[in-house]
């Protein structure tokens, strides 16, 4: 569709602003660990599945590890924004055209307790995309939102339980220095991260 269009396929995996990329990361590792985690575990994941799920480690199946942290980031990136997104943003405004291509990428995380999560960094990388025209940006994000994904199941598993009924229940002892830090720095980093983005230097996708 894209060749049709006169739409060049090719995608820029340049990163070039280095403090964007370091709030912009800093703001997917904290949303994981500290509100991510927390509602999955806790709330979304015993709505969808009843009792919960069985305590593994998810560094067990290396195969899994791999192409959670590795394939899925480059081609879901390849795919979902630099096809997808740039595609969308010629004929559709901005914010239609980062929505459209967000719930694409959700519905092809199938489970229903992963779709909201997907949803809102499919948000976040749509965004980051538009502003930086480059996918580099985007699978750095997507590879640290996996890992992190993957390090707080690990924590999980050692320190907490698979029915969560407290805040102690998702990260053991050290839940609420998690949480709490990890939100106040989220916070930071979305407050600086907000003020790099104003900058005349990240021109958008025309």
């Amino acid at each position: 569709m894209n060749k049709k269009r006169g739409v060049s396929v090719k995608f820029s995996f340049r990163v070039e602003n280095y403090q964007l990329l370091f709030l912009s990361s800093l703001v997917v590792v904290t949303y994981v660990l500290g509100i991510s985690t927390p509602i999955y575990k806790s709330f979304l994941l015993p709505l969808f599945n009843g009792a919960g799920e069985e305590l593994t480690n998810p560094f067990n199946n290396l195969p899994f590890t791999i192409s959670t942290i590795i394939f899925a980031p480059v081609l879901e990136e390849i795919l979902f924004r630099g096809l997808f997104l740039k595609g969308f943003l010629l004929k559709y405004s901005v914010k239609k055209a980062i929505i459209m291509s967000t719930i694409l990428f959700a519905v092809i995380h199938f489970l229903p307790a992963q779709i909201i999560n997907a949803l809102l960094l499919g948000l976040f990388f749509g965004y980051m995309y538009y502003k930086t025209k480059s996918i580099g940006y985007t699978i750095v994000l997507h590879f640290l939102a996996n890992l992190t994904s993957l390090v707080s199941g690990y924590i999980n598993f050692k320190n907490g339980k698979s029915v969560v009924s407290q805040i102690n229940d998702v990260y053991g002892d050290l839940s609420v220095y998690i949480i709490v830090v990890s939100v106040i720095i989220l916070i930071f980093s979305l407050i600086m991260l907000k003020n790099i983005l104003k900058n005349d230097n990240l021109t958008s996708i025309a």
